[in-house]
């Protein structure tokens, strides 16, 4: 699958550019956009800072050629995981798998037919194979430089 130029097309993805002079790119872990908007409690989810990484342009692109996308869940196991999920403050990753966490608990209900459980399934293996470029490719503020620039 070809990969567009990082940033072109979508200026609010473009955060600046990092250190290898790679640009820093905002990553939506739920993917693609429009199968997670097509009801609002999708949409919460996508749209949750901590499932929205900083990351090395180099390693989104390769983590877009790598994973083509998460399946959306159906509406009533959505609603589940977000009254499930906790998000992670200031931690990507650990909010990551607090997410894969939650779909896993909501799936198991008594309810939760072998359709849903299936999609469940393949959805937590998006997210889980997103993460090695999330760790290796995620970019944080260097809270030195602030700091040092208040001391000034």
């Amino acid at each position: 699958m070809a990969r567009s130029t990082p940033g072109v097309g979508n200026p609010d993805a473009r955060l600046g550019v990092h250190r290898n002079r790679q640009p820093v790119e905002k990553h939506h872990l739920l993917n693609p956009q429009a199968w997670w908007r097509v009801w609002p409690v999708l949409k919460s989810l996508r749209e949750n800072r901590w499932l929205i990484p900083p990351l090395d342009g180099e390693a989104h692109g390769m983590l877009h050629d790598a994973v083509s996308g998460v399946p959306p869940l159906d509406y009533h196991l959505a609603r589940a995981v977000l009254a499930d999920y906790v998000p992670v403050r200031d931690d990507y990753v650990g909010s990551l798998d607090s997410l894969v966490g939650s779909i896993d608990r909501a799936s198991r209900g008594p309810k939760v037919d072998h359709i849903q459980r299936s999609v469940a399934r393949v959805a937590m293996y998006g997210l889980e194979s997103q993460r090695p470029f999330v760790v290796e490719g995620l970019v944080v503020p260097d809270t030195r430089t602030i700091i040092d620039l208040k001391a000034a």
